[in-house]
């Protein structure tokens, strides 16, 4: 693995440069750019590139060969979309190029409508995410559903929003959760209300994990997931890391808010409100603290982490130039050492090294 890595830093490097060139009025150019190579990463990929890559592949071959798809784990939502793909080609690598297209061209397209500092969104994303992207497909096309209705959130249009909703579920059950968002998106928070869920959170993480596997049980899902983590017994390493991730984002964000955001000593305006992008920051670290007790809870707590690379760079051109760059070289130094010793040291979490093209 070790020998791969080379990979993810060549990416990384060619974003970076060409957002430099591109980082004074030429957001349009660059965030096309990097939509066409990551595309083209993403899309002709080799079937063993992903965690789940083969069995997406072996799911559509069989929605062509008219094979018995009710027993599928899949969400009905998933399965009907292969099987309208299956009408126009047979060719297994048509749904990662649909699939990353689709994927993509949504997120790229809200970092372009929402980030403040696209150039600082898309690098993060390309650190951060995109290597999930070729891992967990369903659930970033119901994230990319909800996404896309994002706007009924901001024009307060609950109906319409919770539709798409119920649509994102049709691919991804988890995408239930994103309904939260208009209900948190208005909402003023106040330290005390931080404390407040922080403490809810400790005593959730206490109780939860006998309750949880109740619910599998019930819900017949997720079989694999069950299992009261305790002091003592598995550590469930990947959770804890996650959770030191978002706790980190989480104090920039509070720290960016409440004394750098609201004494007006920043004069920058934000698409999403500033109070939105900490709450998510947030929910985030306690559902993710909670997910060492219960790793399902990880895939919930995706809906709310997301917006990292939106608020992470809303929040750094809150600074001073001097400081402003000083931050973004620790935290994306910080961001780009996480992932790498991931990649070394637990490659099956994200099993995207080493890449090869599907030619």
């Amino acid at each position: 693995m070790n020998n791969y890595l080379w990979q993810y830093y060549l990416l990384i490097i060619v974003v970076l440069i060409q957002g430099l060139f591109c980082l004074k009025n030429n957001n349009k150019t660059f965030l096309f750019i990097t939509f066409l190579e990551l595309f083209f990463i993403s899309g002709f990929r080799n079937w063993h590139v992903g965690n789940d890559t083969s069995s997406y592949v072996n799911n559509f071959i069989a929605a062509f060969s008219c094979f018995d798809l009710s027993n599928l784990y899949m969400e009905k939502g998933y399965i009907i979309f292969n099987k309208i793909l299956s009408l126009f080609t047979h060719n297994p690598q048509a749904i990662l190029i649909v699939t990353s297209f689709f994927i993509l061209s949504a997120i790229i397209g809200f970092i372009h409508k929402y980030s403040k500092f696209v150039f600082l969104s898309t690098l993060l994303f390309v650190i951060l995410q995109f290597s999930t992207t070729l891992n967990i497909v369903r659930q970033y096309i119901a994230i990319i559903i909800v996404l896309l209705s994002f706007n009924f959130v901001l024009k307060r249009q609950f109906i319409q929003f919770l539709l798409c909703c119920l649509l994102a579920t049709t691919f991804h059950t988890s995408a239930i959760v994103s309904i939260v968002w208009y209900f948190i998106y208005p909402l003023n928070i106040k330290i005390k209300n931080i404390v407040n869920i922080l403490i809810i959170t400790i005593i959730i993480y206490i109780f939860f994990a006998p309750l949880l596997d109740k619910i599998i049980q019930t819900l017949g899902r997720y079989q694999s997931y069950m299992g009261n983590i305790l002091l003592g017994e598995e550590i469930k390493v990947a959770s804890i890391i996650k959770t030191l991730i978002n706790f980190i984002v989480f104090i920039f964000c509070f720290i960016s808010y409440f004394f750098i955001y609201t004494n007006r000593r920043c004069n920058t305006k934000f698409v999403l409100r500033s109070q939105f992008l900490l709450l998510s920051s947030l929910l985030a670290l306690c559902i993710q603290f909670v997910s060492i007790r219960g790793t399902v809870l990880e895939r919930v707590a995706f809906y709310f982490s997301f917006f990292n690379i939106i608020s992470i760079p809303a929040f750094i051109n809150c600074y001073s130039k001097g400081i402003k760059i000083l931050l973004i070289f620790i935290i994306f130094g910080l961001f780009i050492f996480y992932s790498s010793i991931i990649f070394i040291y637990r490659p099956e979490w994200n099993h995207v090294l080493p890449f090869e093209l599907c030619f």
